[in-house]
């Protein structure tokens, strides 16, 4: 190469380090993170894995196990994982040179009784490599490996959600049997004593108005069963469908809901950063925007492209592997953006701005789960609460229906007032099996807000 070449290469190279970008804007802080969690009463060490089993039902575990294995939604993300990584391994291949085995042969001739045949036949090797001079094609290689590093993160988190709603629909599930429950032995309850007052009103002693309540009143609860056994229907399709089985409604679930675990402990606010893998995914696409700004800069200076050839030609399959017809040949090319338009300075920009929207959906991610974990402490202690007072209330009422029922029998009490207090007794052991199965579907949701792993393998 002549120094003149020599100097206008050098000056290019220089003329494209001087090159100035358009940089991400400042990012806001994120918010202090204190060193409690402010509601509930979790205790602030680590956060335990393989929180299913801890409610002691061999049924909900193997459901989950199912689940992962079989859920459409998983194995959607799974692909995207692979290609992801697919991805990562094509762009840190850039970073190597390539080599090709080349080969071919020709022939020509004349046609004719004393016509003539030749052929030729060549072989060798064909090599090119771009040196990353500016770190163009590793910031990019290192983008496409931290993007397919928050997609396993992402199937992570897909992974958790999965557990947390299979648990979520095998409780509702669950619920929807036992409302049933509720509803039958209601109206079971109603027949019992409309059988009794048929009796007496067959003797005179009651009224038809008495007949014609009790037949309201048990109508009103078969219709309540009605109801509660399609929503039971339907959970058990969502839990079925969940699992990857067709939505048959005729999946197991045991008769009784499963045992209640202690509240999980919560570590501190800060832990999330790092137990949670949407958070952890999210931070790693801030790194990986900022891999892609960087490659996008590097994009605006020359390029340098290296390649050669070695290889042999010759007339027969004899001289393709002769020394003597042995050649080669060697280049090297520099290639500088001067006039494109802007595409190159908009890509910069576009990358840029891809930092600042990473950015900020870090920030939004970290604060909901922030928040997610304070509501779930607080209604542990509401929902804790509420059970005590419906249990008292309930106590309470079939005393009060026990002492009406009495009344009743010895003529000193209306109907009216034994069919109330049933209707109560009823609604209250209805709201019962409602708070029960919020406690556990709460344990569930803590849990996954709090990066717990369902699994603990």
């Amino acid at each position: 190469m002549s120094n003149t070449n020599l100097l206008m290469m050098l000056s290019a190279l220089l003329l494209a380090a001087c090159v100035t970008s358009p940089e991400p804007l400042p990012s806001k802080p994120l918010a202090d993170a204190p060193d409690a969690w402010r509601a509930g009463e979790s205790a602030s060490t680590a956060v335990s894995r393989g929180w299913v089993k801890r409610f002691n039902s061999p049924a909900l575990t193997s459901l989950v196990d199912e689940a992962q294995a079989n859920n459409p939604g998983i194995a959607s993300i799974v692909s995207s994982v692979r290609q992801a990584r697919g991805l990562s391994d094509r762009a840190r291949a850039g970073l190597s040179p390539e080599l090709l085995l080349i080969g071919g042969a020709s022939s020509d001739g004349a046609t004719g009784r004393n016509g003539s045949n030749t052929q030729r036949t060549n072989a060798g090797f064909s090599a090119s490599w771009e040196p990353d001079l500016w770190g163009r094609i590793g910031q990019g290689a290192a983008a496409a490996k931290l993007d397919a590093e928050a997609a396993y993160l992402d199937e992570r988190a897909a992974r958790y959600l999965l557990a947390s709603s299979v648990v979520d629909a095998y409780v509702l599930a669950l619920e929807a049997n036992l409302q049933a429950d509720v509803a039958q032995r209601n109206l079971d309850a109603l027949v019992k004593t409309l059988n009794f007052v048929t009796i007496q009103y067959e003797r005179g002693l009651r009224s038809g108005r008495d007949i014609a309540l009790i037949r309201s009143d048990a109508a009103s609860a078969e219709s309540g069963l009605v109801v509660a056994k399609n929503a039971m229907r339907d959970a058990l399709r969502a839990l079925e469908v969940l699992v990857g089985r067709y939505p048959a409604a005729e999946i197991f679930v045991e008769p009784v809901f499963p045992e209640l675990p202690a509240l999980p402990a919560g570590g501190v606010p800060a832990d999330i950063l790092l137990a949670r893998p949407d958070i952890v995914s999210a931070k790693l696409r801030i790194e990986a925007a900022y891999s892609r700004h960087k490659a996008a800069r590097a994009a605006q200076r020359p390029s340098l492209t290296l390649s050669g050839l070695i290889g042999v030609d010759g007339e027969g399959f004899s001289a393709s592997i002769d020394p003597a017809g042995l050649a080669w040949n060697a280049a090297a090319s520099l290639a500088m953006p001067v006039i494109d338009g802007g595409r190159r300075r908009a890509d910069v920009e576009i990358a840029a701005a891809d930092i600042d929207a990473a950015m900020a959906s870090y920030r939004e991610a970290v604060l909901d789960a922030w928040e997610d974990v304070e509501q779930q402490l607080d209604l542990w202690v509401a929902l804790r609460d509420q059970e005590a007072l419906i249990a008292r209330a309930l106590a309470e009422a079939e005393k009060a229906l026990g002492f009406t029922e009495f009344a009743y029998d010895i003529g000193t009490a209306d109907l009216l007032d034994v069919l109330a207090l049933q209707q109560r007794v009823a609604a209250l052991e209805s709201q019962q099996v409602a708070i029960q199965s919020a406690r556990l579907i709460q344990i569930s949701r803590l849990s996954l807000a709090l990066g717990a792993d369902w699994s603990d393998l």
